[in-house]
């Protein structure tokens, strides 16, 4: 039988190696993404006080409702506020796909935000977005094959007009990819000054609560405003990427109790199929503690194997997934960060439940009778 065994068990790890290196990979995924996320967030969005109309996050929810340009300057009046950004997100309908525009005051934005580019200088970037220039987001870049210096046509309400392309940066703002432009040019181009959102930078950070109250008082009922803090914006970003990822997790956590119960099943039939053996090996005067515990260890090595294999296979499937398939499917390239916390999450789970799978049918071998066992065909 020892084949057979040398099989099962071979199938056994192998399931257990599935769903480990499935775990990892969506894990080290999952944590790339979100990490590289935050940052990106912190980098690009550091304003004090956020105000959206009808979602807490303007531009990027079907609630969203978009803000006559009328509160700026009421905005920017008020005590404590430094200087307003307003952001309008819309959709640009470009070579068959629908990337997004993203309006900003662009010297506001770099007055307090930091933008990574890839192509071009910054103020070299500013000058030209300024003369009616754009700039393009990285996985734009990658997707339709566009560069600095190039020119791209751009459906506007007077017709395509071609925009000279004067850099390439990194932004998340899109799967399919962002184009840039300053708020005047894209107000004068589009015919369009609504506001998704209106950013505050204060003087005083520690006034952004009584801020708030004030915002609330004068314009929140009247205008279904969401006024939100630097650290409540990020929360919401945060809150919509675990519910994006929620189903990989439960798709993690279901394959691993799939090949947990494997090992329950593969040591069961072991069992059943060694009945003679463990019978033998009991008349040579092996105890039915040792004949249990023999089994559960047995259980707990096959788990041991198996996680091992998948950590290192999931190592390298997240890898391939972060860097060949999300660049493929979004053109965003994240920096690969292995998620520790999944491999010892995993780690931690995995080889116990195999011990505990091992449980019942220990228990089975150990109530083995001797005489019948050794009479079992």
């Amino acid at each position: 039988n020892l084949p057979r065994d040398l099989g099962r068990t071979a199938t056994t790890a192998g399931a257990l190696m599935a769903g480990v290196s499935l775990a990892v990979s969506f894990g080290s995924f999952t944590y790339s993404f979100t990490r590289t996320l935050e940052d990106w967030i912190e980098q690009t969005l550091p304003g004090d006080l956020f105000l959206t109309q009808g979602a807490a996050l303007g531009g990027t929810s079907m609630r969203n409702i978009p803000m006559a340009d009328s509160l700026f300057e009421e905005l920017a009046a008020l005590p404590g506020v430094s200087t307003v950004r307003r952001v309008r997100i819309v959709e640009l309908p470009f070579r068959g796909l629908i990337p997004k525009a993203v309006a900003t005051d662009i010297d506001v934005f770099l007055k307090h935000a930091k933008m990574s580019l890839l192509e071009g200088e910054q103020p070299a970037l500013v000058a030209a977005l300024k003369r009616g220039e754009i700039g393009v987001s990285e996985n734009f870049a990658r997707r339709f094959n566009v560069h600095m210096g190039d020119q791209i046509p751009i459906a506007t309400r007077t017709g395509t007009r071609q925009f000279r392309v004067a850099g390439v940066f990194i932004d998340y703002t899109s799967d399919v990819g962002s184009v840039l432009f300053d708020r005047p040019v894209y107000v004068e181009t589009f015919g369009d000054n609504r506001v998704d959102t209106y950013e505050l930078h204060l003087r005083d950070r520690t006034q952004s609560e009584a801020l708030r109250r004030t915002i609330n008082e004068r314009y929140a009922d009247k205008l279904d405003l969401f006024v939100l803090t630097n650290r409540e914006f990020r929360d919401e970003v945060n809150h919509t990427t675990e519910q994006i990822f929620s189903l990989v997790r439960a798709l993690e956590l279901v394959a691993l109790i799939v090949a947990v119960l494997g090992i329950n099943n593969a040591q069961l039939a072991n069992v059943l199929d060694r009945v003679r053996e463990l019978g033998v090996l009991r008349a040579l005067g092996m105890l039915r503690r040792q004949t249990s515990r023999m089994v559960v260890v047995e259980a707990a090595l096959v788990g041991a194997l198996g996680t091992l294999a998948g950590l290192l296979l999931g190592i390298a499937l997240g890898d391939v997934l972060l860097n060949h398939i999300n660049l493929v499917q979004t053109g965003w390239y994240f920096p690969y960060r292995l998620s520790w916390a999944a491999i010892a999450e995993v780690t931690c789970l995995t080889v116990p439940a195999s011990a505990l799978a091992g449980l019942y049918p220990a228990r089975a071998a150990a109530r083995l009778v001797v005489t019948e066992a050794l009479d079992y065909e």
